[in-house]
């Protein structure tokens, strides 16, 4: 990520000199990348080429370089400037020391970030309103260069979140960050929104810490990963500190994601209307022929009268039987508070040292071996009608096989598959 190279030794410097810091990575970046790729994974590098800050090497001898109003002292943004991409000499600059960075170590994966807005254009070359454009079209020239060149690299795009999602960058980026909002309550909106203009494998989708940096809102790990899960999923967390019971759950997403990625990313996406319930929305996802899909349910606040949750859905072949079957995980015990004394046979302080031990490690679901998930058998004639009612929610009323937990912010996935009837289905 952001400073590996030049000085970068915090934000005011150091961009625009892409040098590798050797008191950082005193062996390189070669070493680093062997190092992943020796423990199975890719290496990726973050840049943000189109920026310089005052403070650099870069800066110092090419100050004409950098776009600013004549006569007046330049507008900063994160303390820094952006680089004239209109002229042929920044463009060349560009391609040279990103590749010069990229020939030197196994890199799979470019971050290409931008981070500030362009104010004060006026280029010594063209006229302020053909800069803009001529800024676009060097872009689009040093992008092209390098995506061709270095065709093997994943390339994704980012300009303080999703600022810069648009067709013309997807020309050369397969995805793009959509937000840096990565509060999983505010994401189903954000990803609704773009979901009506790109298709999910351009979005990039991470599951973050809670409480959220952004909105400091607390929101279960499992609800973080349904939404991202629509999307190319992500991480974005400190996965040292994960207690040992969300660090099997992350193990146990990441493969259900892995065995669905191609329909997650490529079936048909259906953004569905809960009947103006006002409690929850769907998401779906279906295949071409229809016979397989994915159904994610994301509640928003919980209320003592839920009302009938109804599994709604679209596009399966009404009169084909379907096999329904929800993604198995469980809760914390902490999310009962104090009602954990309800079934135990001593009295726990619900925040004490027993709880807080036993809800680094065993689910209430594992605690009370009440773990399964039983799948069932439907008609799709009764998914597209919203006739498969589901098992009401936590109402206070007691937990059993029976009782959907799932709270504020919780959320449900339901895997469906059209069942074998005489060779067809």
């Amino acid at each position: 990520d952001d400073g590996w190279f030049g000085k970068r030794n915090d934000d005011t410097q150091g961009l625009g000199d892409y040098d590798v810091n050797t008191k950082k990575l005193p062996h390189g970046l070669d070493y680093l990348a062997d190092k992943a790729n020796a423990k199975g994974l890719k290496f990726g590098l973050w840049f943000e080429p189109e920026m310089v800050n005052e403070k650099s090497k870069l800066y110092n001898i090419h100050p004409e370089w950098a776009i600013k109003a004549f006569g007046r002292a330049p507008s900063l943004g994160r303390h820094q400037l952006v680089l004239d991409l209109s002229k042929f000499e920044v463009q060349t600059y560009l391609i040279e020391s990103i590749s010069s960075v990229l020939d030197s170590a196994h890199i799979e994966y470019v971050k290409w970030d931008m981070n500030r807005h362009i104010t004060d254009f006026q280029s010594s070359d063209f006229s302020q309103g053909e800069s803009y454009h001529r800024y676009m079209i060097g872009l689009y020239r040093v992008l092209k260069v390098l995506t061709s060149k270095y065709d093997y690299i994943l390339w994704e795009g980012c300009a303080s979140g999703g600022n810069r999602f648009d067709l013309g960058m997807l020309c050369f980026f397969q995805q793009i960050w959509t937000s840096d909002d990565t509060d999983a309550y505010e994401r189903l909106s954000i990803q609704n929104g773009i979901s009506l203009g790109y298709p999910l494998s351009s979005m990039t989708c991470h599951v973050a810490t809670s409480p959220s940096h952004q909105t400091l809102r607390k929101t279960p790990l499992e609800t973080r990963f349904h939404v991202a899960a629509f999307g190319n999923l992500g991480y974005e967390m400190d996965v040292t500190q994960l207690t040992p019971i969300d660090s099997k759950a992350i193990k146990e997403q990441v493969a259900y994601y892995k065995e669905h990625r191609f329909l997650f990313q490529y079936g048909k996406f259906y953004r569905i209307d809960t009947l103006g319930t006002g409690f929850y929305r769907q998401w779906m996802v279906i295949n071409d022929d229809c016979s397989e899909a994915i159904i994610g349910q994301f509640n928003e606040l919980q209320t003592m009268t839920p009302g009938q949750d109804v599994l709604q859905a679209l596009g399966f072949i009404e009169e084909a039987q379907y096999e329904v079957t929800p993604r198995p995980f469980g809760h914390h015990i902490k999310m009962f508070g104090g009602l954990i004394n309800q079934v135990s046979p001593i009295h726990l302080n619900e925040d004490g040292f027993i709880v807080n031990f036993i809800d680094k490690r065993k689910t209430i679901e594992k605690l009370i071996k009440q773990d399964k998930h039983p799948s069932f058998i439907v008609t799709g004639s009764a998914l597209n009608n919203g006739a498969v009612k589901l098992f009401p929610q936590w109402a206070g009323t007691g937990f059993n096989e029976k009782v959907r937990v799932v709270g504020d912010f919780g959320s449900e996935m339901y895997h469906i598959v059209a069942k074998k009837v005489d060779g067809g289905f």
